[in-house]
């Protein structure tokens, strides 16, 4: 898409996190 904010990046890795977590 093209710029992406370390601050977008870290939360689309906690969104991720939590949704792994919630799979569980």
């Amino acid at each position: 898409v093209g710029i992406i904010t370390r601050g977008n990046v870290v939360r689309a890795a906690l969104q991720l996190k939590h949704e792994s977590e919630n799979m569980n």
